[in-house]
């Protein structure tokens, strides 16, 4: 009962943008960049070692690419959010200001 506790529930839509938006771009960029590391290693006859060392940086490479997707798709979550938040506020508004109204209108006859 405690694991299940202790583990994060994630919603339908949170895994399907986390694929979408972050694994399958990471995904592609990774196979991208080992294969040109695995290209340029075979074409200095690189072995062993050597092809590990040549490689490494291409793996790097594709973790800060994954880094920068993640970055741009929380910006633009933020700025949804943000635009999201200031329509709700004025619909608010709208909705709290007619029985505000009607209430000075009683009051006033």
């Amino acid at each position: 009962m405690w694991l299940r506790f202790t583990i994060p529930r994630y919603r339908f839509d949170q895994l399907m943008r986390l694929g979408w938006h972050f694994l399958i771009p990471l995904s592609i960029i990774n196979v991208l960049v080992v294969g040109v590391a695995l290209i340029v290693g075979s074409y200095f006859n690189l072995q062993g070692w050597a092809l590990l060392l040549a490689t490494t940086p291409a793996a790097v490479l594709a973790l800060v690419a994954a880094l920068v997707i993640l970055s741009i798709d929380q910006k633009n979550q933020a700025r949804q959010e943000g635009a999201t938040a200031r329509i709700l506020c004025w619909i608010k508004s709208y909705f709290i200001s007619l029985p505000q109204l009607r209430w000075a209108a009683r009051r006033l006859w």
